[in-house]
Order: structure tokens, then C-alpha cells, then sequence
């Protein structure tokens, strides 16, 4: 049976796109699955489960309106269109194909940010999982190798190749020291793109508030993975802060990878 404002929702979604259908019963059983107060972005939840369900017009929407984004996602790696191209039909695959047994990766979506950033999260994990399948992964424009060392010497550039491992590992690991609450909060942030208003809303808290949880879990993140870091590695100061200045540059992306399938 449908709670009392499980039509309205529905009725938001068939507006936004009146020429995808999803069935009630199934829309109130995706919303009580994701907790229908959780579900924020509405329009956005209703088209992602009308694509699990294989509507045309819903994958149609969908690729129009998200997946032609990708260049976009992508700008900052500098991609060629036959690179686009590929990612475009690699997160196709990922995001919109049930494997055996299995239901598509959208089922996955929340509602709880928009759905552009859950994607656009996604695009970024399947350029860089295509590229290092190639033995290379796309260096972004100020990013990662290129904008970590203030001379940008051929020597810093080494000391990241060779600790790249160490330093998703170190990332990793003070990941698990957070707490859930820290956790949930740069999910909901990194992942899920909501602002410090929706997420201090959820929390019952002002935004303001919201927004220094935020900044003090990023904080710890990044003091933690320096401290495991010192740990793991003999490297000179200088080396540790080109590593430091990885993390702390490429943290949105690396904690949307890290946290982006997870739960607590």
C-alpha cells in the first residue's frame, strides 16, 4: 500500500518526464528501499528507476541528458572524442546492463544528491579504469602528477609514479579509521553531491554546522593518510609532500571511488 505522499512524488517524477513510464507499485517499493524521506532528487529517482526497469524512453532521457555530459565530466583530462566515445559506451554498459542474476548499476542510485554528479562520479572511475587497462591513466590539467611539486621537476613526478599504490593504500586505510558519522558525511558530500544545506537538513542541523562536520572529517581524512604515509614510506620531506599534495588535490575523486559503493 502507498504512504500518503508516495503519489505526489510520483507525480513529480511523470512530469519532469512524461514519456517514461514506471509502474506505481514499483516506484513505492524502490522508494521504501531507499527510504522515500531519504530521496531528495525525485525527478532524478524516478527516471533512474524507470532505466533499471528498461523503459526506452527512460534509457533515451538518460543517455540525452547524462551521458552526453561526458565530455563535460572529463574536460579536465584533456580527452580525445574517440576516448569520449568509449567511456560514453563503457559506462553505457556499466550503469544500464544487468549482469546474470544481477540488477544495473542505477539500482544503486539514492535520490539523495543528482543524479548528474552520481555520474559524473562514475564517468571519472570508467575513464580511469579504461586508461590504466591501456597501461596509462588520463593525467588531469592540474591534477595528480602536474601540479603536486612547485617546480614540477621530473624527479617528483617519479616519486608519485612509483608510490601511487602506497598512496590510495594510505588513503584507504584512514578511511577505515573515520567514524561512520564521518564516513556518511563525505559520502554524502563527495558521492552523493549534496550541499552543506541538504546535509545539515538530514542531520538536523544549520548549515553551517553541516559544513564545519565536513571540513574537520576532510581534515582528519587528509591527517590520517599523512600519518600512514610517514609510516609506510622512507621518504625526504619534500617527497612526502608531493604525495601529501596527491591526496589532498585529487581527494574528491579518490574518496567518490573509494566511498562511492560502500555502505555504513
Amino acid at each position: 500500500m502507498e504512504r500518503s505522499g508516495e503519489p505526489a512524488l510520483l507525480e513529480r517524477g511523470r512530469l519532469a518526464w512524461p514519456k517514461v513510464r514506471l509502474d506505481p507499485g514499483v516506484f513505492a517499493r524502490a522508494l521504501a528501499e531507499h527510504g522515500a524521506t531519504e530521496v531528495v532528487y525525485v525527478e532524478d529517482f524516478y527516471l533512474a528507476r524507470a532505466c533499471v526497469e528498461g523503459d526506452e524512453a527512460a534509457v533515451r532521457a538518460f543517455d540525452d541528458t547524462h551521458l552526453a555530459q561526458i565530455g563535460k565530466f572529463l574536460a579536465r583530462f584533456h580527452p580525445s572524442p574517440e576516448f569520449l566515445a568509449e567511456v560514453r559506451q563503457e559506462l553505457r554498459d556499466r550503469l544500464l546492463v544487468a549482469p546474470p542474476g544481477g540488477r544495473p548499476r542505477i539500482a544503486g542510485y539514492s535520490g539523495r544528491g543528482p543524479l548528474g554528479a552520481w555520474v559524473r562520479v562514475a564517468a571519472v572511475r570508467a575513464a580511469l579504469d579504461l586508461a590504466r587497462g591501456r597501461g596509462h591513466a588520463p593525467e588531469p590539467a592540474g591534477g595528480l602528477a602536474s601540479a603536486v611539486a612547485p617546480d614540477d621537476s621530473p624527479e617528483a613526478r617519479l616519486v608519485i609514479e612509483r608510490h601511487r599504490g602506497a598512496y590510495e593504500e594510505a588513503l584507504r586505510r584512514a578511511l577505515g579509521l573515520l567514524t561512520v558519522k564521518e564516513r556518511t558525511l563525505l559520502r554524502l558530500h563527495f558521492v552523493d553531491g549534496l550541499s552543506t544545506e541538504r546535509i545539515g537538513i538530514i542531520h538536523q542541523a544549520h548549515k553551517a554546522t553541516a559544513a564545519r562536520w565536513i571540513a574537520a572529517a576532510r581534515q582528519k581524512l587528509l591527517d590520517e593518510t599523512y600519518r600512514e604515509l610517514s609510516a609506510r614510506l622512507q621518504l625526504s620531506p619534500k617527497e612526502l609532500a608531493s604525495l601529501t599534495a596527491v591526496v589532498r588535490s585529487e581527494l574528491h575523486v579518490s574518496v567518490a571511488r573509494l566511498l562511492g559503493g560502500s555502505s555504513d
